[in-house]
C-alpha cells in the first residue's frame, strides 16, 4: 500500500511550505549548457509543485505561477497558495532567506504553534540554510520530513550521482537484476577508448554525464556507423569537459519498457522503507526524459517482483546510511525480459506529482480505476494563454462528460515560451493514447506530444 506522507489538512501536523528548487538543484549541472534556454525553462517548471502533497500548503517557486490560483480551483487544490520572492535568482533558498516579505509568509503560516514542515524538490546546502535560519532567527520549529539531517547531505550528493551508484549497488542486490557494462572516466580522452572497448566487440553503448539529468548531456554511439573522431563527437558535448563520465552499455529496451520505480525512505527507526508508485519512463528527442505512464498493467508484469525486491533492498541500504526522502531507481528491461538498473535519483521525481495527484484525486487506490499520463513538454506554438488553451481542448479537458478521464493542465508558466505540461487520465494505457492522440488532433498543426 502507497503511504506516502499524508495530506497537509491533518490537523496534527504543522503546515507544509514547498520549496520548488529543482532549478538550484541542478545550476551546477546545467549551467555548463550553452542553451540559456536550458536554464529559464526550468524557472517556469514550478506548476508541478501545486500537485503535490493534497491541498493545504504554500508553494515557493523561482518564477510566479501566473495561473496558480486558477489550476488549483479548477483540480481541487483550494487550500494552495503560490509565492516567488522579489529577487528570484538561481538559488531558490537563498533567495527565500533574503526575502523579508517570503519570510513573513512562511512565519504567518506556521501560526501559533510557529511550526512547518518544509518539503524541498531535492535537499541542498541552500535549503539546510534556510531551515537554519527560520529556526534560528524567527524561532520557528522547522521539520524536513523528506530529507536527511544536514550532516548526510553527502549521501545523498553521492548517490544522485551514476558512478556513486554503480559503486555500490553491485552489493546491494540479487542475482536476478543486473547493471550494465560500464566504465567511469575522468576525461574525453579515456571516454574515446571506453568507446571504442564497446564498439569493436559489436555493442552500443551511451556517454552519460555524472551528475545528468533528464537525458541532457547524453551520447549514443552505433557500432554500426563509423566514429573516425571520437574525440571530435565527444568534444561536441557542453556537458562533458572536466566532467566525470560514465561510458555505459547500452540496454535495447523491449517495447520501450524503461521502468521507474519510486520509494519513500523514513529515517532510521521510524519505519520501513516503501514502494510509492511504479511508473514507465517515456522520452523524447535525443533521449531526454518527457514524462511517465502510470498503470496498474505494470504492476502484473513478470518483471515487476525483482524490480521490487532490489528497490527495497537499495532502500533499506540507503536508510542505513542516513538518507530519508524519495528517491527513483530508473531501470530498463532487455529483449529477454531481464531488469538492467541503471541510475537512482535521490529527491522527488518528475512523475511524483502524477501520482500524487491520482491519490489527491481518486483515494490512495486509484490505480484500480484510472491509469495516468504526464507529458512535461506539450509543443504548443501559438498558445500564448491558459484560456487559449482551454479553448482548444475543451473537448478533452478533465473531466469528459463527467467520467474519470481527460487532460490536466499541470504546466501553463510555459506558453510563453511554447510549450505546456499536462496529465492524461484514462480507464488503461489504451485509453490514454486515444485521448492523447485526440489531443494532438485538436492542436494539430501547432502541437507535438513528445
Amino acid at each position: 500500500m502507497d503511504r506516502s506522507i499524508e495530506p497537509s489538512h491533518c490537523t496534527q501536523k504543522p503546515p507544509v511550505v514547498v520549496i520548488y528548487n529543482n532549478l538550484e538543484t541542478f545550476y551546477p549541472f546545467l549551467s555548463r549548457f550553452e542553451d540559456p534556454s536550458i536554464l529559464e525553462k526550468r524557472k517556469y517548471r514550478g506548476d508541478r509543485a501545486l500537485f503535490w502533497l493534497g491541498s493545504q500548503k504554500l508553494v515557493i517557486a523561482s518564477s510566479s505561477i501566473p495561473d496558480a490560483e486558477r489550476l488549483c480551483q479548477l483540480y481541487g487544490y483550494k487550500g494552495t497558495r503560490s509565492i516567488t520572492p522579489r529577487k528570484p535568482s538561481y538559488q531558490l533558498s537563498l533567495d527565500i532567506l533574503n526575502d523579508p516579505q517570503t519570510v513573513a509568509h512562511i512565519v504567518q503560516l506556521a501560526g501559533p504553534g510557529k511550526a512547518i514542515r518544509l518539503i524541498p524538490y531535492a535537499a541542498t546546502r541552500e535549503m539546510y540554510r534556510l531551515a537554519r535560519f527560520l529556526r534560528e532567527t524567527c524561532g520557528l520549529r522547522v521539520d524536513l520530513p523528506e530529507s536527511p539531517a544536514e550532516k548526510d547531505i553527502e549521501i545523498r550528493d553521492f548517490y544522485d550521482t551514476k558512478l556513486g551508484f554503480r559503486r555500490d549497488a553491485p552489493d546491494w542486490i540479487t542475482e536476478s537484476v543486473r547493471l550494465p557494462r560500464g566504465f567511469g572516466v575522468q576525461d574525453r580522452h579515456s571516454a574515446s577508448e571506453a568507446i571504442t572497448w564497446f564498439l569493436i566487440r559489436g555493442l552500443d553503448c551511451m556517454v552519460k554525464p555524472d551528475r545528468g539529468e533528464s537525458g541532457l548531456g547524453i551520447q549514443y554511439f552505433d557500432h554500426h556507423v563509423a566514429h573516425p573522431n571520437l574525440l571530435a563527437e565527444l568534444q561536441s558535448n557542453a556537458f562533458c569537459p572536466g566532467e566525470s563520465v560514465l561510458v555505459e552499455e547500452y540496454i535495447r529496451p523491449q517495447a520501450g519498457l524503461s521502468p521507474s520505480l519510486e520509494l519513500f525512505v523514513p529515517p532510521l527507526g521510524c519505519g520501513e522503507p516503501f514502494i510509492t508508485y511504479l511508473s514507465n519512463q517515456h522520452f523524447g528527442q535525443l533521449g531526454r526524459f518527457s514524462g511517465v505512464i502510470i498503470s496498474k498493467s505494470y504492476l502484473e508484469a513478470n518483471w515487476y517482483a525483482p524490480l521490487a525486491e532490489n528497490g527495497l533492498r537499495i532502500a533499506s541500504q540507503l536508510q542505513k546510511l542516513g538518507y530519508v526522502g524519495n528517491f527513483d531507481l530508473d531501470t530498463v528491461i532487455d529483449q529477454q525480459g531481464r531488469v538492467y538498473l541503471l541510475e537512482i535519483n535521490t529527491r522527488r521525481t518528475g512523475g511524483t506529482h502524477a501520482h500524487e495527484f491520482g491519490r489527491f484525486a481518486f483515494t490512495d487506490r486509484y490505480l484500480e480505476d484510472v491509469a495516468l499520463f504526464s507529458s512535461n513538454q506539450v509543443k504548443a506554438a501559438g498558445v500564448s494563454s491558459l484560456d487559449q488553451l482551454f479553448e482548444l481542448l475543451s473537448p478533452v479537458l478533465f473531466p469528459i462528460c463527467s467520467e474519470k478521464r481527460g487532460v490536466v493542465i499541470t504546466v501553463s508558466s510555459t506558453l510563453k515560451s511554447g510549450d505546456f505540461g499536462c496529465l492524461i487520465v484514462g480507464e488503461s494505457i489504451a485509453d490514454l493514447m486515444e485521448i492523447k492522440q485526440e489531443m494532438e488532433f485538436l492542436l494539430h498543426p501547432v502541437v507535438q506530444v513528445q
